[in-house]
This record gives C-alpha cells, structure tokens and sequence, in this order.
C-alpha cells in the first residue's frame, strides 16, 4: 500500500510563507502595478531590484527568546528587512511594488518560530503597503549561527517601478532649501556589531572585572565547569587547538542577562517610511501632492555620512538641528562606553562617533524647494502617523553640521 507523503519542516516553513503571499498580494495601492503571479505590468516604467538585510540584529531576537520564550521577539525582525530595502528604493522616489524573502535558519521545525516570522512579514508589508512576491526559507544547520536554539539570518530584494520624471536624484538642491526630518525610535539594522561590543565589554567589566574576553572565557571555565587548570592553560587549550579554534566566534557572552531592558529597547522594529514618500509623489502616475528634491535613508554612517551623500554631487552642505530625542538604548550605550575605562583607552563610542554609527532619532531626511512644501509634508506625514520637524537647511559649504559636531569633506 503506498505511504502518505508528509510534508518536512522545510515545506511547511514554505507553506507558511505562501500564505503571506497570498494574503498581502492586493497591497500595493494602484492596482494596475500589482504584480500578478510574480509578474509585473510595468506599462512604461522601469523595473529596478535592491537587496538588503538585517545583519546582526536578530541576535537581540534570539537572546530575548531564549530567557522569555516568547516568539514574539521575531516577528520584529521582519520590520527591519523590509525597512531596509524599500526605504533605500524609496529615497530616490521608486516604488516598491514587492517584496522577494530570503531566510537562514539553523532548523525550521519549530512552526511556531516560523509562525512567527511570517506573522512580522505579513505586518511589515501591510504597513508598507506591498506584497510578498515569493522567496527561499533555507534550513543549514550549524552554517546558521547564533544563540539558541532558533537563529536567523534574513535577507530581501524589493523590486522596485521606477517612473522616470519621478526619480528624485537631487539634481535640484540649492542653498536655504529646508529639510524635514522623520523621527525613528529603533536603532534600525545598522551599528548593532558596535552595540553588541559595548554591551560585551560592559558585562565582562561588571561580572568579571575584567575587559578581556580571553580572561573572562577563562575564569568562567574555572567557574561553571570546576576545572582546576590554571588560566593560562585554559588558554592555551583555546587559543592552539582545532577545539579552540572552533569555539572561539561560538563563545557568546550573556551581556543581555546584565542589561534586559537596554537589550529590548535595541531590539525595537524599525519604521517604514515608504507610504508617506509614495503619497508625496502621488503614487507611480499621479500628481505629486510634495515635490521632493532629494531624500536620505539614514542608515549606517548615520546622518554625517547618508546626509553628505544626498549634498556632495551638488558641493552643498547640510545643517540640521536634533528635533528628536535619541532612540530608547543609545544614551546607556554611550554612557556604558565611557565607564571603566584605562586611561589610554578611547570609548568604542562617543557623542561625536555615535552620530557617525547611529540615526540618533531621525531615520529619513526629505529635501523641499521652499518651506510651504516642508510644511505640507509634515502635515502629511503627521496625518499618516509619523512624526516630521522641519529641522534645518542647506547650506552651501561643503560640511555637515548635526548634533552639534561639523563634519567637512
């Protein structure tokens, strides 16, 4: 008699995200440009693709996991991935019309860890108002590394509509042009390897007494495991063995244990800026309701870095007030990284470098022609539920001027 074909965790980790597919193809607002079984009716329009991920932010999702067990903390990871790849589409005025998953696990037979990263993709594409098109779930064992027993790695392609007379390049910034700023509550998915440093060093200096990691492994061996070699031999065994070797980028240190809720605060979801931009242009083909000069997705390298971007071509600058209060965790971590320290070292981060390694509240910069224009964006963005200040001006000096540093190039 033939046996029944069960489905293995890897196809129903599949199907899970199918029905994602299914539920936010209807998403994208102009119904001529819904892609429709993975093809795209671009009319005259081109059709662009950007990839980005999360990179190490799921480990906060997984050290949270693993003291709560509430696979709630995965669903925010999807907030990221998308935030990252239609918000970069989105600052040069393309549209994106879907959204292509790509996800590392180490083992998706736990349905309700795959539950609940499908549950996050289908929340951050509703907010963002496109669909899933389709994508890979991939299950690699050891080669998907992290804490716990769930550990991921997520990636995603937007494929974007571009519009050409809507492309916004900055071919039109000019000197005294306002700038609005929207505020951003999430450190998003950028200088969370700086973060993770800062939290390390912190735990080793509070538990241990010590800022060496090779000397904290060590006296936690001695510790847990009641070995009675002496430190050095510990070490020896660590730093000269296949053993060692293969353990050392294992070795995670229970930083979150020490700092609970600065841990959570990091974990926050980040905001998806994209429906505001797509109804200050007036959707693909219809009248722009905000002319937009040009726009920057502060990411990594923060406002200093994403804002000399968006000026250099036109040799112009940016001055730029702080309208927002720095997202919840990046005032303790810039605190923790000035504790403790010998006195020839440097803090992993200070005021000044911190503008450099986060958004420090303010996650998309929009330029306007004239200040009427920034005013009817921060209505608009205000009426679709983000927060927006006109918070300053191009300048025509080749610098930045934010949180009260400069930055020249």
């Amino acid at each position: 008699m033939p046996e029944t074909l069960i489905p293995d965790s890897k196809e129903i980790a599949s199907r899970t995200f199918a029905d994602v597919v299914a539920a936010t193809a209807q998403c994208f607002p102009d119904p001529q440009y819904r892609p429709w079984q993975g093809s795209l009716n671009s009319g005259w329009h081109w059709v662009e693709a950007n990839a980005d991920g999360t990179g190490t932010k799921p480990e906060f999702s997984e050290r949270l996991f693993t003291e709560t067990g509430n696979y709630e903390h995965f669903a925010t990871q999807a907030h990221n991935v998308v935030a990252m790849v239609a918000d970069d589409a989105a600052r040069a005025g393309k549209f994106t019309v879907g959204i292509i998953n790509s996800i590392d696990v180490n083992d998706a037979g736990d349905p309700a860890f795959i539950a609940a990263l499908a549950k996050g993709m289908q929340q951050a594409c509703e907010i963002g108002k496109f669909p899933l098109l389709n994508g890979e779930t991939a299950e690699l064992g050891y080669r998907t590394p992290g804490i716990g027993k769930n550990r991921l790695n997520w990636n995603a392609v937007a494929l974007t509509l571009v519009n050409k007379e809507k492309v916004i390049d900055g071919s039109g910034l000019k000197p005294g042009q306002p700038v609005v700023a929207l505020r951003e509550r999430s450190i998003r998915s950028n200088g969370l390897t700086r973060a993770r440093a800062i939290l390390e060093r912190a735990h080793m200096v509070q538990t241990k007494k010590t800022a060496d990691k090779r000397i904290y492994i060590a006296e936690t061996m001695r510790q847990q495991l009641g070995y009675v070699l002496p430190e050095h031999r510990i070490l020896q065994v660590l730093d000269n063995t296949p053993v060692g070797a293969a353990l050392w980028d294992h070795i995670h240190l229970p930083w979150h244990q020490s700092f609970p809720e600065l841990t959570a605060n990091l974990e926050r979801p980040s905001t998806i800026y994209t429906p505001l931009i797509y109804e200050a242009q007036g959707g693909v083909d219809g009248e722009r309701k905000v002319p937009l000069v040009a726009m920057a997705h502060i990411t990594g390298g923060g406002v200093p870095l994403k804002g000399k971007r968006m000026v250099e071509a036109k040799g112009l600058g940016l001055h730029l007030e702080a309208p927002f209060p720095d997202p919840a965790g990046i005032p303790e971590l810039i605190a923790l990284a000035g504790q403790h320290l010998c006195k020839e070292e440097k803090p992993l981060v200070d005021d000044r470098t911190a503008c450099e390694q986060w958004n420090r509240g303010v996650g998309f910069l929009c330029v306007t022609e004239h200040m009427g224009h920034a005013e009817e964006l921060r209505v608009l963005a205000e009426a679709l539920g983000y927060e927006a200040a006109i918070a300053g001006e191009i300048t025509n000096e080749r610098r930045i001027d934010w949180h009260g540093h400069c930055w020249t190039y």
